[in-house]
């Protein structure tokens, strides 16, 4: 089963919310600056809307095959949804009716995705790997890090946070290098992370 967290970045501190009541292995979280959501990973071909007060999930698309949704972005701007399955595909999803438009192979094992202005859509593989995704198809490698399964652009800070399957949470600073600050340790499997400012009412904490 899936939990979801908020992270206090002043006082380094994890707060549980509370189940998400939905099966899953991995998968991520995106912001659309209005909705939080959520793709069931390798085992759970879905995607969701989570409630932050309350931690759960709520269908609102199944897209079926060996879609495995490692990585899972929403372009804010657009409205544009984007998955990186297992296999490194990048698919386009229209969230209204499901429709799956394949754009580019980049690498395999993606660990996490995010859309990041002035890079656009940005890739990394769970080794690390950074990558930059033109919607034409072009691929672009922009760093290796340290080891990614969850990734978030943080507009405030104009930074990157990253997770591990180890429990660390990284901040990466683009801007100056790609210069990688940790944050916080022995969080658990961390399979997706999504920055959200203001932080919508959350129970608990």
């Amino acid at each position: 089963m899936n939990d979801l967290y908020t992270f206090d970045l002043v006082a380094n501190q994890a707060t549980r919310v509370g189940p998400m009541g939905r099966g899953g292995r991995g998968g991520d979280l995106a912001w659309s600056g209005k909705t939080l959501f959520w793709s069931g990973g390798k085992l759970n071909q879905a995607v969701y809307s989570v409630n932050t007060s309350t931690a759960r999930a709520t269908q609102v698309g199944f897209f079926g095959g060996d879609l495995s949704m490692d990585g899972f972005a929403v372009d804010g701007s657009t409205g544009k949804a984007y998955v990186a399955e297992s296999g490194g595909a990048i698919y386009q999803i229209d969230l209204s009716d499901g429709a799956i438009a394949f754009i580019v192979t980049g690498p395999a094992q993606p660990g996490a995705m995010c859309f990041v202005p002035g890079l656009g859509l940005i890739v990394s593989t769970v080794a690390g790997l950074c990558y930059k995704f033109d919607p034409s198809g072009f691929v672009t490698f922009l760093k290796q890090l340290p080891r990614v399964t969850a990734m978030a652009y943080d507009p405030q800070r104009k930074v990157l946070w990253i997770g591990d399957d180890f429990g660390n949470l990284r901040q990466v600073d683009y801007l100056h290098n790609w210069t990688v600050t940790t944050f916080g340790t022995g969080l658990g499997f961390v399979s997706g992370l999504a920055y959200m400012s203001p932080l919508p009412s959350v129970s608990g904490g």
